[in-house]
């Protein structure tokens, strides 16, 4: 009987195991490891493909200070990268530093083609502080040392240090200058310099050399309207070398 039995049991089939977790979990793993490695060798075939390499470098500048030379140096752009993964924005940076670029725009092209375009910062003013000259733009960066333009506007401040090319000229006065410069434009009257007095008033020579005394310059606008009316007024009399309107209400004119 015991006998029997035995047989009996030993000739019973096995029940099949299910895979454990850690089997199943070794699987996918292995699936995901696979996965990830071909993608990572097709992104460093991208990656490296001639074709995606910066092969072209079109610049267009929007003016005549600034060179392509310039432009190419400062851009540093590695020719033998990807240019889908070149940091445009860092390109943008490199460019605008230099002194005369206002705005610089880079964009890619397929398959390998970098587009920039510049545009240039326009000298509105040559700073005089001492013996340093400087050429500088409405919002008071340098734009080279000396000055630009023969024509241009001359702001004469104290003497002190103005800062190299690509700074901000730092002269507290200059910024003070620059505005009234622009509210006498404004009103219609040019002038080729413009500083203050050791009083700290305002001080300009129109373009034909007549001479404006304005002393504060707290109400300006109103000051430059009355230099339009007397100026008339005078006309076809004695030469006139300064207008004297430090005291609005009583203007003097100074002939030569």
């Amino acid at each position: 009987m015991s006998a029997r039995s035995r047989v009996s049991v030993s000739s019973a089939p096995r029940r099949r195991r299910k895979p454990s977790l850690a089997t199943r979990l070794r699987i996918f793993w292995i699936f995901i490891a696979a996965t990830v490695g071909g993608l990572g060798y097709l992104a460093y075939l991208l990656v490296t493909l001639p074709a995606l390499r910066a092969q072209t470098i079109d610049i267009a500048i929007d003016g005549i200070a600034v060179t392509r030379a310039q432009v190419l140096q400062a851009a540093a752009i590695d020719r033998t990268s990807n240019v889908w993964l070149l940091d445009t924005a860092g390109i943008e940076r490199r460019i605008e530093a230099i002194p005369y670029v206002d705005t610089a725009t880079v964009r890619r092209s397929p398959p390998g083609r970098i587009v920039i375009a510049v545009t240039e910062r326009e000298p509105v003013a040559c700073v005089y502080a001492g013996r340093a000259v400087v050429t500088v733009d409405a919002s008071r960066r340098i734009l080279q040392t000396g000055c630009a333009r023969s024509d241009a506007l001359a702001v004469l401040v104290p003497a002190g240090e103005l800062g190299p090319p690509g700074a901000s000229a730092a002269p507290i006065t200059l910024a003070r200058l620059l505005a009234d410069e622009r509210a006498l434009r404004a009103a219609g009257i040019t002038v080729r310099s413009i500083e203050q007095d050791r009083f700290g008033g305002l001080d300009a020579v129109q373009t034909d050399g007549f001479r404006l005394l304005i002393g504060s310059d707290g109400d300006i606008a109103a000051k430059a309207k009355l230099v339009g009316p007397i100026l008339a007024a005078t006309r076809g009399g004695r030469p006139i070398r300064a207008l004297d309107l430090r005291a609005p209400q009583t203007p003097i004119v100074q002939f030569r």
